[in-house]
Formats: structure tokens, sequence, C-alpha cells
């Protein structure tokens, strides 16, 4: 079998990264009373809305592996922040549609640009071959993984 460890310590690297670009937003956004109530877990939940545009209450949990009970309570709690609005769905009234406030909107917005700076400065270093190669190489994991089916989470 060949070796992944690679692939696994650039996930480590880049989520570790990502994490220090929302601990310094946060660090600066501080004075919104919003983003200084929000816990790593709710954070989890915002990302993961932002990323699936608005979307149903079971997409949300589908994406984020938590199980039907806490990511309502989750949403509940992101709606009573301010930070998410959730709507009946029109075409379908038992489907739950969770959405960002414009608030909240742009806070994530300020933490993807300045995680953006942060990967533009890490590959500066890097010669035009180097680039080249890692970009080559960032194209066609995220292809391998955009094709790539996850079974359902499981309640435990």
């Amino acid at each position: 079998m060949q070796d992944f460890s690679d692939c696994y310590r650039i996930h480590e690297a880049v989520h570790y990264l990502r994490g220090r670009c929302i601990l310094e937003y946060w660090e600066k956004a501080k004075v919104d009373d919003i983003v200084n109530r929000l816990n790593t877990t709710q954070q989890k939940y915002l990302f993961a809305i932002k990323r699936l545009g608005p979307c149903s209450l079971n997409t949300v949990m589908n994406h984020t592996g938590f199980s039907c009970s806490a990511t309502s309570t989750a949403i509940d709690k992101l709606v009573k922040l301010g930070a998410v609005n959730r709507e009946r769905n029109p075409e379908n009234r038992r489907e739950i549609i969770v959405s960002l406030t414009p608030e909240i909107d742009k806070h994530l917005k300020g933490i993807d640009e300045l995680f953006k700076r942060r990967i533009a400065e890490v590959l500066s270093s890097c010669t035009p071959e180097e680039t080249d190669i890692i970009m080559k190489g960032a194209i066609i994991l995220r292809k391998k993984l955009a094709d790539y089916e996850l079974p359902p989470p499981q309640e435990y």
C-alpha cells in the first residue's frame, strides 16, 4: 500500500493554518457581540453553511457529521445569536432551510480573505516550478475529493 502520510500532514498543516486565521480574525473582531459568543463547534456549523449556501438542516447534519438533534440544537442557538436564519422551505413544509445572516457572512468572508493571504505568503517563496507542481496536485486532489461519495453519518 502506498504511503499517504504526506497527504495527512498537508491536511493537518492547512487545518492548523485555517484555525490560526480564525483565531487571529476573532481576536480583531471581538468587539462584535456575535463573534465574541461563538464557540468552535458553532464556527464549524457556520463554515459548513457558508460552503453549502442556504441549505436544509439535514444537509448541514450530513456535512458536519453531527447527529440530527445536535445539529438542530446548535442551529437554534445560532438563530438566537443572530448568526443564522432558519425558515421553512416553501416547496416542502417539512424541510427547514438555514442560511447565514449578512453580518456573519461578512465575518466569514473576512476569515477567508485572511486565510488566502496567509496561503499566498506561504507559497510566495516557491519557485515557479514548485508552484506549478503544487497547483497541479491541488487540482487533482480537489477533483478526487469532490467525486468521492462519503457514507452517511451514523447515529451512535
